[in-house]
């Protein structure tokens, strides 16, 4: 398969992949905590168009090797996160 042909192929995967999401609504969001690795895996749990539930789960890659981030959101202010989990647990 020639380089166009592969790019080509891998597009209209991520289309018709990442196209399921068009007009779906997010209910819910986890965060999974893996404690012993130190990651934090976003889960959000989606209505698609056709009333199918799902579980969507950010990983940096289709194998699963590890949390990933979603770019394009405005980010909390993380120094005011920390405080006031300090003072929810008592100033530990």
């Amino acid at each position: 398969m020639s380089k166009a042909s592969r790019i080509h192929t891998m597009t209209e995967w991520n289309k018709a992949y990442y196209g399921q999401l068009v007009g779906a609504k997010i209910v819910s969001l986890t965060i999974a905590v893996d404690e012993e690795m130190g990651e934090f895996w976003p889960t959000f749990e989606v209505v698609l168009r056709d009333g199918t539930k799902r579980s969507i789960e950010l990983s940096m890659d289709e194998e699963g090797n590890g949390p990933g981030f979603l770019f394009g959101l405005d980010a909390p202010d993380y120094a005011a996160l920390e405080a006031q989990t300090r003072l929810e647990l008592g100033g530990a």
